[in-house]
Parts: C-alpha cells; structure tokens; sequence
C-alpha cells in the first residue's frame, strides 16, 4: 500500500501551498523592486528630455523669424538705398562745386591778367 494517508497528503500541500506562497512573494517583491528602478529611469529620461526641450526651445526663442528678419531686411535696404542716393547727389554737388571754383579762379586770374596790364599801361603812359 501507498504511504499516503489523507494527513500526510495535507501536509504535503500545505508545505507545497507555502513554497507557492513564498515564491509568489519573492516574484511580487522583485517586480515592485523592477517597477521601481524602472519608473525611476523613466522619470530620469524624461528629466533628459524636458532639460532638452527647454533647451530648443530657448534657442527657438533667441532666434529670429523669418518675418522679422525680412521687415528688417527690407528697411535696411531702404536706408542703403537712400544713403546711396544721397552720395551719389553729394558727388553731383561736389562735382558741380569743382567747376564752379575752376570756373572762380581762372575769372580771378583774367582779372588779375587785366589789372596789371592796365597797371603797366598806367605807368608807361607819361
């Protein structure tokens, strides 16, 4: 006949039941423990993350749209082209000016021609 006996049997899956139970525990403890460290790496990386979004997002700010690079672009132009018209207008006067002094020193240098010449016909007269 057989060993077992229905005490026997009760013990042997009650001491079954507890090394279920124990193992349960150990496999709950572990994945509470893996939970953990993993929630942990999780909320580093997003830490990562959120550092790096800040990141882009104040270079993002810094920089300049593109519609405010052009309204600046154009009214740097306007002020280029007007100062060009400007110094091209200057240059015009200046130019003008040029002649204009030529044009004075060579009457102050006829006139000087006929005043010594009336001078020197002044004095040879006796």
């Amino acid at each position: 006949m057989s060993e077992w006996t229905v005490d026997t049997l009760k013990e042997h899956f009650d001491a079954l039941r507890e090394d279920d139970q124990e193992a349960i525990a150990a496999a709950l403890a572990a994945a509470k423990e893996a939970v953990i460290k993993a929630e942990v790496a999780s909320e580093k990386r997003f830490e990562g993350i959120n550092e790096f979004r800040g990141a882009l997002n104040d270079v993002v700010s810094r920089n300049v749209t593109r519609n405010e690079w052009s309204s600046s672009h154009e009214a740097l132009i306007e002020k280029i082209t007007e100062l060009q018209r400007r110094a091209d207008k200057n240059e015009g006067r200046g130019s003008g000016l040029s002649s204009a002094g030529a044009i004075a020193v060579g009457a102050i240098g006829v006139i000087g021609t006929i005043a010594f010449i009336i001078d020197i016909i002044i004095k040879l007269k006796p």
